[in-house]
Order: structure tokens, then C-alpha cells, then sequence
């Protein structure tokens, strides 16, 4: 005689392992992990819930304001967070969820999303010094840089010059400069 039986869905009692994150592009995070082994499930799993936030220097998204995702199914192992702002450090984590609740969290993975170019162009353009042969150029950096600038490039008179060092143009005397 064969007799069924089954014990009663707790929450799950373990934590997702080898989370990871990594920057897909400036606006997105990609997401990955083991699915929870199955003696650490206690019951079917409903899926995952992936949380992020900004993260600060001092502070994670307890202080923050957080978003969450919902993740469904029992094997599911990635999703991809959109819609980010480049160049920024997110804080993610992720925990198992089933009918009769959530799984311990994750530790948080920090991770940045990639660099874009700048939001807006430089700003307060003057010349502190003007020679018959040195244009000296000076500037205000964009207000959202979206990462580390390296260079800028002025156009003089039609010619482009890439400043990275030094934000001198070598002029050519007695010449209007547009």
C-alpha cells in the first residue's frame, strides 16, 4: 500500500547564492543568480524579488527610496533592470518568495551602470587668454557629466581640436576666431 503525504509550505529558510551584477549598458544592470536549492525552498516557490536602489557612500537602500521587481518562477535566475541613470552605483539584492512568504535577503551586490556622454555641453565659455598665437579656452564641466570626462573637443574656425591636458588652441595671428 502507497501512502502520500506532504508536510505543511513553510517560507523558504535560505538565501539566493552567487548573486551577481553587472553594468549591461549606462541605463541598465544586468542581474543573475543561483536558483535556491530545493531543501531550502520549503514549498514551491512563487518566484523572486529583486530590490535596488542608489546607492550612497554611507548608506544602503534602508535610507533610500527602493524599487522592486517581481521575478516569477521557481528556476528563474537573471532579470534585467532598465531605465537607470548612467554612471551611477545601485545597490541590489534578491530573496526567494512562496505562498507562505519571503526567504532571507541576499546580500547587496554594489555595482555602477556604464558611463554615457554627457547629459548637457559645458557651460560659461571664456577666453582668459588670447595671443597672436594661443587661444586659452576656459569652461564650466557639464552639470550631469554621466562619467569621467576625458577630453573635450573644440572646433576653431572649422578646424577640431581635442583638448585633454592642456585647453590651449594654437592660433594663427591677426585672424577673427568664431
Amino acid at each position: 500500500k502507497v501512502i502520500d503525504a506532504y508536510t505543511e509550505e513553510i517560507a523558504p529558510v535560505g538565501h539566493v547564492e552567487d548573486l551577481t551584477v553587472t553594468a549591461d549598458n549606462p541605463t541598465a544592470l544586468q542581474v543573475a543568480w543561483e536558483p535556491l536549492q530545493l531543501q531550502l525552498r520549503g514549498g514551491i516557490l512563487q518566484g523572486y524579488m529583486v530590490q535596488y536602489c542608489q546607492h550612497g557612500d554611507t548608506q544602503t537602500c534602508r535610507d533610500r527610496s527602493t524599487q522592486t521587481v517581481p521575478i516569477p518562477g521557481e528556476e528563474a535566475a537573471s532579470c534585467l533592470l532598465q531605465d537607470l541613470k548612467p554612471f551611477t552605483r545601485y545597490a541590489v539584492r534578491v530573496w526567494a518568495e512562496n505562498r507562505e512568504g519571503h526567504g532571507p535577503l541576499s546580500d547587496y551586490v554594489i555595482q555602477t551602470t556604464a558611463e554615457a556622454a554627457p547629459e548637457d555641453p559645458p557651460t560659461n565659455l571664456h577666453f582668459p587668454l588670447v595671443t597672436a598665437t594661443v587661444l586659452r579656452l576656459s569652461w564650466d564641466e557639464p552639470r550631469v557629466p554621466n562619467g569621467l570626462i576625458t577630453y573635450y573637443t573644440a572646433e576653431v574656425n572649422g578646424e577640431t581640436h581635442q583638448l585633454v591636458d592642456n585647453n590651449t588652441v594654437p592660433v594663427h595671428g591677426n585672424t577673427n576666431y568664431t
